[in-house]
């Protein structure tokens, strides 16, 4: 189920050139993503259906804080009673070289949000692997009413894999993004503090302003006046 998923939605998501040479190029669903990796928009997926699964959680708990900046970490989820840390991943297959480097210090949960239902597994540095349902389960006594929110989690999966309304709604909600990250950068706002609110990392944050990511999406005329304000800011400082 899951290479099925994620070949519909990055078919939508990524450059036709670039999908069809990494079909072509990989049979097996473990060589795929990891050239999926490879590619300048790898993130895209990611930070669509992190945004969607975030915030079906927040309907229904507010023992967490998202997106939260422990240290030079940014932490997706933090329980609050027990200051537990969960990080998302896509899926199964991606590594985990920032959180061997970065995260050996936290009670640290690493959620994968497509694939299979029942997965667990921890790692030789101690981190406990699992599938977002898995780790629902595990947090019955923090949410409210779980089984409509896994009902909502496998309807949103159920959604990927239309590819008509995948593509209308990943669109709509980069688009809506882009416009958003560009009109508060306008405002003075920096990278940090637009990651706080709007949900995707100080890092992609930047990539989106400098057109590396989510280029399609981003407006002309904001981009442009983007690079204007920056260019009169390197001026000024000059």
């Amino acid at each position: 189920m899951e290479r099925n998923l994620c070949r519909v939605v990055l078919h939508l998501l990524v450059p036709a050139r670039l999908f069809g040479n990494i079909i072509s190029t990989f049979s097996s669903f473990e060589r795929y993503f990891d050239e999926f990796e490879t590619i300048e928009d790898r993130r895209l997926l990611g930070i669509y259906v992190e945004h969607n699964i975030r915030n079906l959680i927040m309907e229904h708990s507010n023992y967490f804080d998202f997106q939260q900046k422990d240290q030079n970490n940014r932490l997706d989820i933090i329980n609050k009673i027990d200051k537990s840390v969960t990080e998302f991943k896509l899926s199964i297959h991606m590594r985990l070289n920032k959180e061997k480097r970065k995260y050996v210090e936290y009670n640290l949960s690493i959620v994968f949000l497509l694939g299979e239902e029942i997965f667990f597994d921890i790692t030789k540095e101690g981190f406990k692997v699992m599938s977002i349902f898995q780790r629902i389960d595990l947090n019955k006594k923090y949410l409210e009413n779980t089984d409509l929110l896994i009902d909502k989690i496998r309807r949103f999966k159920n959604l990927l894999l239309d590819p008509v309304t995948a593509s209308k709604e990943s669109q709509n909600y980069y688009t809506n993004l882009c416009k958003k990250i560009f009109e508060l950068s306008r405002k003075g706002e920096s990278h940090e503090s637009i990651a706080e609110k709007l949900g995707p990392s100080r890092r992609q944050i930047g990539r989106i302003l400098n057109g590396q990511t989510l280029k399609p999406y981003i407006d002309n005329d904001l981009s442009l006046d983007y690079k204007i304000m920056k260019r009169e800011e390197k001026d000024y400082k000059v």
